[in-house]
């Protein structure tokens, strides 16, 4: 590509409103430009800088036999009447109608849509194990957008969801997930930590966070130096050993933890859930070995593509400007005449 047919409008001066340094330097750099309050349109510069890390997130979402699939941006608000999610959102989830008065939404996330297109061609325990994929934009209307693409209204979204045939199953989903993310982020050059975490509207009795420390992050998370050895070397380890040491975050940061544990500011870049049958109970049911109906045991697994660009800035940058890891620089090579 040629630079003078390569579009990077720069900017001298700082832009106005910026609070935090990757939203002042993707602007003042051409990453992004701001079409109105937490949306934006992504610049050639920024795509390169998504298109690379969704790279490496395929790659590790397949080397755990994930499938890609694509979702519809826009889903009928029946479905989400069905599942009891409606009123959870709150204002986050905008609703519009179409010209034959049919209730819509913008996705925010996909667990409901993701039970009513795959769970029809899953019936038996044979069916399974299933996990499908998609890297989607997604749409929550924030009641004070900020920090730029950190916490913006429209964002690019991996969000993937396992169909299992029983705890099990969906555990040994969970595990296989924790591996891949811890993986997906060493590539992009984080040291990842997993936080336990509360559900929130998603649902469930297990989640987790994966954040990495910063001093610009919006969190506080305490952690053992144990943790921090198991995350160096986790694929000398189980799973279930990196979880079992998790640390905390925010509330759960209780002066008694305080004073053993680590703590410091961290950025979240993606979370996972395990939440039974809450959405396939009545929906999705498969035949077991023993020929009885079961709801099918299902998780959700999310990482916020253009959200990890920021934290990419906010971890990586000095007074120059930002320090790509090679992985993720929209490009490697400069050669100049």
């Amino acid at each position: 590509m040629r630079r003078s047919l390569f579009l990077i409008p720069t900017f001298k001066e700082p832009a106005k409103g910026a609070e935090i340094p990757s939203h002042r330097l993707m602007l003042q750099a051409g990453f992004i430009t701001q079409v109105i309050s937490g949306v934006y349109t992504w610049l050639p510069l920024g795509v390169r800088v998504l298109q690379k890390i969704e790279r490496i997130v395929r790659e590790e979402q397949h080397a755990v036999g994930c499938q890609e699939v694509l979702y519809p941006l826009t889903q009928p608000l029946s479905l989400w009447e069905k599942s009891g999610r409606h009123n959870a959102y709150g204002k986050e989830l905008m609703t519009m109608q179409d010209r034959h008065d049919n209730a819509l939404l913008f996705c925010p996330t996909s667990e409901e849509v993701a039970v009513h297109s795959c769970g029809p061609f899953l019936s038996s325990y044979k069916d399974l194990p299933q996990c499908f994929y998609q890297i989607q934009w997604k749409f929550r209307d924030e009641i004070r957008p900020r920090f730029g693409v950190m916490r913006a209204r429209e964002f690019l979204m991996k969000d993937a969801y396992s169909f299992d045939e029983n705890y099990a199953g969906a555990l040994k989903r969970y595990h296989l997930m924790t591996l891949a993310y811890l993986r997906t982020f060493q590539r992009m050059g984080f040291r990842c930590l997993p936080v336990c975490a509360d559900s929130g509207a998603i649902g469930g009795g297990l989640s987790h966070e994966f954040v990495v420390l910063c001093e610009g992050g919006e969190s506080v998370v305490a952690f053992s130096d144990e943790l921090g050895s198991l995350v160096e070397n986790f694929e000398n380890y189980s799973p279930q050993a990196v979880l079992d040491n998790a640390g905390v975050a925010d509330d759960k940061c209780t002066p008694e933890v305080l004073s053993k544990w680590n703590s410091q500011r961290a950025i979240e870049l993606g979370h996972i859930f395990y939440f039974g049958t809450k959405y396939s109970k009545n929906i999705a049911e498969i035949q077991t070995r023993d020929n009885v109906p079961v709801p099918i045991e299902m998780g959700s697994y999310g990482i916020g593509i253009s959200r990890v660009v920021g934290a990419l800035i906010e971890c990586f940058h000095d007074e120059k400007g930002i320090v790509w890891p090679r992985a993720v620089a929209p490009f490697e090579v400069c050669l100049v005449g």
